[in-house]
């Protein structure tokens, strides 16, 4: 376990303060990006960068959130209007 900061208060990293610092730039993905694996991962990212951000960031990220949620409904009930039409006439 690591010692506590006298500051305030955080948590240090165990061990004698070495360690290999993060790349600067975005993460690394695991899955392609053209895959249904990949989207879902990059918003989790998205997500994650939300979560940690504050004011104005996090208003207009929330809000391109919404808008592409609501988008995508809008789209998924148009397809199943279609299919539901194609099946049943």
């Amino acid at each position: 376990m690591g010692s506590r900061g006298k500051r305030k208060g955080r948590r240090t990293r165990s061990g004698d303060g070495r360690h290999e610092a993060d790349p600067p730039g975005f993460p690394e993905f695991q899955w392609s990006g053209w895959s249904t694996g990949g989207e879902l991962e990059r918003w989790a990212a998205f997500g994650r960068g939300l979560a940690y951000s504050k004011g104005r960031k996090r208003g207009l990220g929330l809000t391109l959130s919404v808008v592409l949620l609501v988008l995508l409904l809008f789209s998924a009930v148009g397809v199943l209007i279609a299919l539901l039409q194609a099946v049943f006439s």
